[in-house]
């Protein structure tokens, strides 16, 4: 039986890689919920908007989103929030951004899950975080005070592991990439959570980069088994500094010996034709036949009226 896969996808520029990421990765089994930064308006995106509805998306409540900000987390949450409306359960859900493609063929990823069912995917790592200064300790809500109009640490940042504010519950923080593959009941279960304790959330939203602590840290302090490690699906290069390298041809042989299943990121405009030749050369696909592909809300439909009779 193939698995049920729901892809959450955060998305702010590029609509025709949008559309091209949707169309690659569609099955009948499959799900697709966008989430659009609430800066992203045009011509352009209103044309994908529409090719997209066709192949059965469904649209998260947008948010205004900012670089190492919350709003990163909350749109995430939100695509869970209607992934939720759905009442399907999901084998996995996998969390992308609109400028990943995959570098391997559906039926290897399908195979690999469904090898590690039940299994959290994720670049995961308790803190103090071997690669993030400080422990990571400096990225957790400490005491600030305001002054001229800014809001200014007081404990300095070398100090952050013995003076930050404690995580909520108790809970030990943990960190990785802010891209995973997780079970659908680990999803279920982080939702469920931030629900029911909404100070949680709020405690995060006076930390840095937050997206890439938050989900690992819900997870990290309940009952599923994390690997500590880079257990993530994502290919990403590193070479260009502090950021994602743009990822082109010359790209190429480090996706296929990297033995990840999707990279990022890519703008067309900067790099063109590297996705024709993922295409052709990892996917083993005739780049300009997209193909005719099945869209998924009926799916979602059907089986969210039959969840609902049977409860």
């Amino acid at each position: 039986m193939a698995l049920k896969i729901a892809n959450l996808i955060l998305a702010h520029k590029a609509p025709e890689q949008l559309v091209r990421l949707v169309r690659r990765l569609q099955t009948p089994d499959r799900a697709f919920v966008v989430h659009l930064d609430q800066k992203s308006k045009s011509p352009e995106w209103d044309r994908a908007a529409g090719e997209l509805k066709e192949m059965g998306v469904l649209w998260a409540d947008r948010v205004a989103v900012s670089w190492g900000e919350f709003s990163q987390v909350k749109a995430a949450l939100n695509c869970i929030d209607k992934l939720r409306e759905s009442g399907v359960s999901w084998d996995f859900v996998n969390l992308l951004s609109g400028q990943d493609y995959p570098i391997r063929p559906t039926e290897e990823l399908e195979a690999y899950l469904s090898a590690h069912r039940g299994e959290c995917l994720m670049d995961f790592y308790p803190f103090p975080f071997p690669n993030w200064n400080f422990g990571g300790y400096h990225r957790l809500p400490t005491w600030r005070v305001s002054a001229r109009g800014k809001d200014r640490r007081i404990i300095p940042e070398r100090l952050a592991r013995r003076f930050h504010k404690p995580v909520p519950l108790g809970h030990r923080p943990c960190g990785g990439s802010p891209w995973w593959c997780l079970p659908g009941e680990a999803v279920a279960y982080a939702d469920q959570f931030v629900r029911a304790n909404p100070g949680f959330a709020e405690y995060w939203k006076r930390a840095l980069l937050p997206d890439e602590m938050f989900f690992h840290t819900i997870l990290g302090n309940s009952r599923f088994q994390i690997r500590s490690g880079t257990n993530h699906l994502h290919y990403i290069n590193w070479s260009g500094g502090p950021n994602p390298a743009v990822l082109g041809e010359s790209h190429i042989h480090e996706m296929k010996t990297s033995g990840r299943f999707f990279a990022r990121k890519f703008d067309n405009e900067l790099q063109p034709g590297v996705l024709d030749r993922i295409d052709g050369e990892l996917l083993g696909i005739n780049p300009t036949d997209l193909g005719t592909t099945i869209g998924m809300l009926p799916r979602v439909q059907e089986n969210a009226a039959a969840h609902t009779a049977a409860g």
